[in-house]
Order: structure tokens, then C-alpha cells, then sequence
């Protein structure tokens, strides 16, 4: 994991061009949206164990004051640390950008393959600036 935390920027554009690859395959075969969405969450889960990490589905989600709870779609564990956490979404969602938020990770991805504007929605949820947006261009269902 050190590797990782040295080279921030070079870890980052690897995951998200690894995920760009991996949902340009899935999208080829032709899935429904929620076939897509759970493909994708499953190679993404897989894809954590290339970079040394344990990759978790339906990681719990919740916030000191509890105004912020639910599941993310995958988390990258090295151990029992939390190295990355990534939402899947097709629209923009507040909560999916708030989810990502409240966690204690170094990493964490908002990956959209949706076509609304989502970046003022980003910006406004997402203050510090600590979400990734992997924007996924071309899927269409």
C-alpha cells in the first residue's frame, strides 16, 4: 500500500483507465442497465485484488450524526483499512457523492456513466474536493 499512497496521481488515472477499459467490455456485450451496473460493480470488486487490495460488495456506510447511511457499491480493503470507496451511478445522486464523503479512505471514486449534468452537483456535495468522478462516455440504454 505504500507504493499507493506515494504515487497518488499515477494510482488514480491506473484505476480510472482500468475501469474505462472494463466498462467499454461490458457495455459491447450489450446489458441492461442493471446488469451493467452489477457487472460493473463485480469486475470493480475483482479489479482491487490487481493492486493488492481485498475488494468488498455492499460496503456499510454511516456518519457520525447518522444523517448519512447506507451501502457503497464496492470498498478496497488492505487489511482491515479502508484504501478506496466507490458508488456506480447512471444519474447524478446527492447521496451516492455524500456517501463517499463521510468515509475515512484515501481513495474514493464516484464512477457515472450517466448523460445529466452531475458536476455543480458534485461540486456543491463535495466541497474539499476529495471524490474522483470516473466518467464513463458512450453507454447508452
Amino acid at each position: 500500500m505504500q507504493g499507493v499512497l506515494t504515487d497518488r496521481d499515477q494510482f488514480i488515472r491506473s484505476v480510472s483507465e482500468r475501469i474505462r477499459a472494463i466498462a467499454s467490455r461490458l457495455n459491447s456485450e450489450n446489458k441492461a442497465s442493471l446488469d451493467f451496473h452489477n457487472s460493473l460493480q463485480r469486475r470493480v470488486t475483482e479489479l482491487g485484488a490487481e493492486f493488492g487490495f481485498r475488494g468488498v460488495r455492499e460496503y456499510p456506510v454511516w456518519s457520525p450524526g447518522g444523517d448519512v447511511r447506507g451501502l457503497a457499491d464496492v470498498a478496497w480493503m488492505a487489511k482491515r483499512r479502508l484504501v478506496a470507496i466507490f458508488e456506480i451511478d447512471s444519474t447524478p445522486k446527492i447521496k451516492s457523492v455524500k456517501k463517499l464523503t463521510v468515509l475515512d479512505a484515501p481513495f474514493r471514486f464516484w464512477i457515472y456513466y450517466g448523460h445529466g449534468h452531475y458536476l455543480s452537483m458534485t461540486r456543491s456535495v463535495d466541497r474539499m474536493g476529495t471524490v474522483e468522478v470516473i466518467r464513463l462516455q458512450n453507454i447508452y440504454f
